[in-house]
């Protein structure tokens, strides 16, 4: 039998990362009989309920209550990874985060160095920075020195990123891969059915206009931007019958701090609504006219793809990764950077005025261009690193 271990900082059920994890480990479980192949997940934190249905075990390695902040808990979690790897009890590590000792690096996240040279050099030189940074050489160094061997790339602008602060980390062990969809965004038999059963969840009629954003990390992910940008909108005239439907977030201190700017904003209650995290994220997104996702740092954008693949138009950040699917479909507004609320402003006019032909566009680069062949990053990399095994 052959182990391969899942490796990351946290694990939840509705993150983007989280949900790369799962859709990796289906597709190696879907792939190979049970009997040959043991999935076990490595992590900090698990914040599951229950044990996946492809995975085999969760082992939890908490740091000591005397490491608390995050910097130090990652280096603590790395040495633990550096052990594990040389009690060669796995075949393969595959991480999902920063880290020493692994086989395959699934790069989430953009260039950490990268960023720190646009901003002070004092970013670099503190605990935080120089551990991080420490912990990304890692990953890029000589797979001899134990850096990984193989890294999924999710955008070339990323690999050029990571290829440019480190040279030593050649083309060869780069492998570019498509976007992930779940199965359920591929069938679109039932939209107008999904769109009419979340819209009554809302209590929203046919004349108001329902915006949506999904995210995990509410500030990372730029709901504050939302927020203000819908609150100035609202009192120029440009919104008046809206409601804005807020999905995720990891805790309830993150969703109070946002109900404060709302109210700050001045949206009312009934206009903004947060769900928390949920599971039926393709039915709510059939029910919304417009995405809103002004992100402060994100590598690509999974939920991009997922709201035109459900017929969704979108508003995003110049920094999104996938934007260059927006601009494939002519289905959505690109806010420039750095971000302002008058550009977030301009951006949700503009959306608003064309948005009957920025809906018709969407549906039809899901109709067209979303399929299987195109959009199932887990199944490229089960195939890569089960041939691996071979």
């Amino acid at each position: 039998m052959k182990n391969i271990a899942l490796v990351i900082f946290d694990y939840f059920e509705y993150g983007g990362v989280q949900k790369d994890l799962a859709a990796l480990g289906k597709m190696l479980r879907e792939q190979t009989a049970e009997k040959q192949l043991k999935l076990t997940m490595l992590c900090m934190h698990n914040r599951s309920k229950v044990l996946p249905s492809w995975c085999d075990e969760i082992r939890e390695f908490t740091p000591p209550w005397y490491i608390f902040s995050n910097h130090r808990r990652a280096e603590w979690f790395d040495k633990q990874l550096t052990k594990i790897r040389q009690s060669n009890e796995f075949d393969l590590l595959i991480g999902f985060n920063r880290t020493g000792s692994l086989d395959f690096y699934f790069a989430a996240d953009d260039c950490l160095k990268e960023k720190y040279l646009k901003r002070s050099k004092l970013s670099s030189l503190l605990p935080r920075g120089k551990t991080f940074l420490e912990l990304e050489r890692k990953v890029f160094s000589a797979p001899e020195a134990g850096g990984a061997k193989k890294i999924f790339a999710i955008t070339r602008n990323q690999q050029n990123a990571f290829m440019r602060q480190y040279p030593a980390c050649g083309a060869e062990r780069f492998l570019l891969m498509p976007p992930l969809l779940a199965d359920e965004y591929f069938d679109r038999s039932n939209v107008t059915e999904l769109r009419k059963n979340a819209r009554n969840e809302f209590g929203v009629s046919n004349e108001t206009k329902l915006f949506i954003q999904i995210a995990a990390a509410f500030r990372t992910k730029g709901i504050d931007r939302s927020l203000a940008t819908f609150g100035e909108a609202k009192k120029r005239g440009i919104l008046s019958c809206f409601k804005f439907v807020i999905v995720g977030g990891t805790s309830q201190k993150a969703q109070n701090e946002m109900k404060k700017i709302a109210r700050d904003c001045g949206l009312a209650q009934d206009e903004v609504i947060f769900t928390g995290p949920r599971q039926d994220i393709r039915r709510l997104l059939c029910g919304a006219d417009l995405m809103f996702h002004p992100a402060r740092a994100e590598a690509t954008g999974g939920v991009i793809i997922e709201a035109l693949a459900s017929g969704v138009p979108v508003v995003s950040s110049a920094v999104c990764g996938y934007n260059t699917y927006i601009e494939a479909a002519n289905a959505g507004i690109i806010i420039p950077e750095p971000f302002e609320v008058e550009k977030g402003v301009e951006a949700l006019q503009k959306a608003l005025k064309n948005l009957p032909k920025l809906h018709a566009n969407a549906i039809s680069y899901a109709e067209n261009h979303i399929t299987p062949a195109n959009f199932q990053r887990a199944r490229t990399e089960a195939d890569i690193i089960l041939k691996t095994l071979e």
